[in-house]
């Protein structure tokens, strides 16, 4: 099983959008965006392949890297049939209002779109209505572990790939708060 974390700080690391494989059917999408005090920070995602449809697991930091992210995706073959945010901060939802004007269903808990409305940010289309929220059967799981890095965050477990997500959720001990 392999766990991946979604912010990473990264001095001096390139500010364009990266995607990599990680395993069949499973991408990563790594999105940079200069955050003060800590300079450059990085944030990753997922991209998850179902059949000729694939999942995007938090948008990057901003709309133009989502725009990428999107145009990566459609140039592969795939149509996106959805996007999950697993917190409300940026690194993990500025490309929701992007997403929904696309008409592609966009997922978040009941709090973290309460969290995006009391920031004067976009809600997602649809709701994590349960836990455990089973998004795509067999292959991507959403469950609500309770509060950690912020009080709304999820993880996403990719049975196939054995993968666990655990954004923001995951950090390493050196980590600032």
């Amino acid at each position: 099983m392999a766990f991946f974390s979604s912010a990473i700080f990264a001095n001096d690391q390139p500010t364009k959008l990266k995607i990599q494989l990680l395993a069949e059917n499973v991408y990563q999408h790594i999105s940079y965006k200069e955050v003060a005090p800590y300079g450059m920070v990085a944030a990753s995602g997922l991209v998850v392949v179902d059949g000729n449809n694939a999942h995007i697991i938090d948008t990057p930091w901003t709309q133009e890297d989502t725009e990428h992210l999107i145009t990566w995706i459609q140039a592969k073959g795939l149509t996106i049939k959805s996007g999950v945010a697993s917190h409300f901060h940026e690194d993990a939802s500025s490309g929701i209002p992007l997403l929904n004007k696309a008409q592609i269903k966009t997922y978040a808990t009941p709090l973290t779109n309460h969290l995006l409305s009391l920031n004067d940010r976009e809600k997602s289309s649809d709701e994590i209505t349960s836990n455990p929220f089973e998004l795509v059967k067999n292959s991507i799981e959403i469950f609500y572990p309770g509060a950690g890095h912020t009080q709304d965050n999820i993880v996403v477990w990719l049975p196939k790939a054995k993968i666990l997500f655990g954004g923001c959720f995951v950090k390493s001990r050196h980590s600032k708060p």
